[in-house]
């Protein structure tokens, strides 16, 4: 308790430490920026579908969503992110939803976005092959930001990306949106694609560790591994569990299996990777059959 003058008659009143008048505005001015706040912070996946109860192996998946029908059929089909490829009509710069190559049935990414929201039970991934086309997107979604209620994840494919293109891409990530998951490809422009499944190597592993320290990523990371490459990397990927300055980060195990492949061998390794790193911290975009093999 202090004392005070009120510009009031002149009286003097024992109290807190700031006018009454005072007291209330600042009420109402953190009120306000409460409000404000939870309309600008997206909720992650864990919060989202509390139901999973942290297990993000529970997590399901519909791919190259781009069409309304398909939102509608990911939706009775009760997938919880759906996954889509950005495309830019050059003729206004919008960002649509990746068909075919076509615009005639897709939809643009407003349309989806505003279809997820009213929906209310699915997240959005967008797969963005340049910072080009995250930027255009960028617009789009800070323009109906009040609406994004559901888990973002913003996932670089790096094929055609060169090292400064990566950098870019999680600066406009990390600047804009730093409550939506990221992630990023392993390839890089000029690569070339091998044509066997291959290890996760000790360089790799520190190349991705070093890209995320040096562009200050504090924010939810997604690793997106490859399957049969996964298997292959038990000694390596633990690595990844601990990231400075990452608190919140999880494999993304994506692919599918073939004649070709020793089923039983993949599916024993997998299973030694979830265990390593935990259920809260694996995701698993595989089909059903195979999930179902592994948990």
């Amino acid at each position: 308790m202090c004392s005070y003058k009120i510009l009031n008659g002149g009286t003097t009143m024992k109290g807190s430490c700031f006018p009454w008048q005072t007291s209330v505005m600042c009420f109402y001015l953190i009120l306000a920026l409460m409000k404000i706040a939870s309309c600008e912070v997206l909720p992650n996946i864990k919060e989202f579908f509390p139901y999973i109860k942290n297990d993000l192996t529970k997590v399901t998946w519909a791919h190259d969503i781009a069409t309304n029908n398909g939102i509608k059929v990911a939706k009775s089909a009760k997938a919880m992110m759906i996954s889509s490829y950005i495309t830019i009509c050059y003729y206004k710069l919008t960002p649509w939803m990746e068909k075919d190559g076509m615009f005639t049935t897709a939809i643009t990414l407003e349309e989806l976005l505003d279809k997820v929201a009213k929906v209310k039970s699915m997240g959005v991934q967008l797969n963005l092959r340049s910072t080009f086309e995250l930027k255009q997107a960028i617009k789009v979604l800070q323009a109906m930001r009040r609406k994004l209620t559901f888990p973002l994840w913003l996932n670089a494919v790096t094929d055609n990306m060169e090292d400064k293109d990566v950098d870019e891409f999680l600066s406009l990530c990390t600047h804009n949106f730093p409550e939506a998951t990221i992630s990023i490809g392993w390839s890089r422009m000029g690569q070339k694609a091998p044509s066997k499944p291959v290890k996760y190597n000790v360089e790799l592993i520190t190349k991705m560790k070093n890209t995320l320290i040096l562009n200050n990523v504090t924010q939810t990371v997604a690793f997106p591994v490859e399957i049969r490459s996964a298997a292959l990397s038990l000694d390596t990927l633990p690595a990844l569990k601990d990231v400075h300055g990452i608190t919140d980060s999880a494999l993304y195990i994506y692919g599918r299996l073939t004649g070709a492949d020793d089923y039983l061998g993949v599916v024993s390794q997998i299973r030694n990777l979830i265990k390593s790193f935990g259920k809260d911290r694996v995701y698993l975009d595989l089909h059903v059959n195979l999930v179902k093999d592994l948990i």
